[in-house]
């Protein structure tokens, strides 16, 4: 189908953009990969597209102190392919480049797949595992929020209208710390039916720190804290069916999505099953670098 008529701006400065957004039906266009096939079947009606190319910035730049700075503006591409997330930051690195295909990866972006909110979306996994924090933007200035809790509902995160997604900050991690991201794919979407993404810290070869983000289970992406705490003393001691036993909490308390691709049971189940993969392969690399 073809889109509603729409305006577009391309504004050369954050003021501009922000007056821009003062519509309330205005839509901001960073990529357009999700936002523009639903305009073309009208489930998105925006008034002005607010194209914020100009305005955001994009790269990756690393730390020793801060951690990793992802600008707002970066593409999948890019994020898939940068040296600094490496190590603690591998599951950022995975997650991008899961997602989609060549075409979304090269014009997708980071802060508009955040922003976009699909409960089915990669990167959630990884900002809710590394403790990323979001750098937002408005005419009262620049704030900083978590990820956890930016997102509620599906397609609606916690951004005031004139409000603006730049950059996303992942804290610098613990010495040894890595990080994996494991997804079981839907064949028919090329989204996770499941995907689960994990930090481990290990010590005299156990796990002694976990931090878990799971996505494509639930209308959110979730941290299940009952598993994070289980996990703790696995390790090498410890075997295959262990961990499973230890991960089989990854979804209580939370109201499983079923739908065409897989019903509830199944879902869960593979959300057991890809937090358990996660945490074994960031054991795994934590492990080796502990020795090395």
């Amino acid at each position: 189908m073809i889109p509603a008529p729409v305006d577009y701006v391309r504004p050369e400065t954050m003021t501009a953009a922000f007056a821009a957004l003062s519509d309330d039906d205005a839509k901001i266009l960073a990529g357009g990969h999700s936002l523009i096939p639903l305009m073309k079947l009208r489930f998105a009606r925006p008034s002005v597209l607010v194209d914020v190319s100009r305005v955001v910035p994009s790269g990756v730049e690393a730390t020793a102190r801060e951690g990793v700075w992802i600008g707002g503006f970066t593409t999948w591409r890019d994020i898939a392919a940068a040296a600094e997330l490496t190590g603690p930051y591998s599951a950022a690195r995975a997650c991008a480049a899961a997602i989609g295909d060549v075409q979304v990866r090269n014009r997708g972006t980071i802060a508009g797949g955040l922003c976009h909110a699909d409960p089915a979306a990669d990167m959630p996994a990884a900002a809710l595992a590394l403790d990323a924090t979001l750098v937002i933007a408005s005419p009262a200035g620049e704030r900083l929020g978590h990820f956890d809790g930016f997102v509620s509902s599906p397609f609606e995160p916690h951004l005031g209208v004139q409000e603006v997604l730049t950059g996303v900050r992942l804290p610098a991690q613990p010495a040894g710390a890595r990080s994996a991201y494991q997804f079981v794919e839907d064949a028919a979407s090329g989204y996770p039916i499941a995907g689960a993404a994990a930090l481990v810290v290990v010590a005299d070869s156990e796990i002694v720190q976990c931090r878990l983000g799971i996505t494509g289970v639930s209308v959110c992406a979730f941290r299940p804290l009952a598993t994070e705490e289980n996990v703790l003393g696995w390790g090498s001691r410890s075997d295959w069916r262990d961990l499973c036993s230890r991960v089989r909490s990854a979804c209580d308390g939370v109201t499983v999505m079923a739908d065409r691709s897989a019903d509830a049971v199944y879902r869960a189940t593979m959300a057991q099953l890809v937090t358990a993969r996660a945490v074994r392969q960031a054991f795994l690399d934590a492990a080796a670098a502990e020795t090395a």
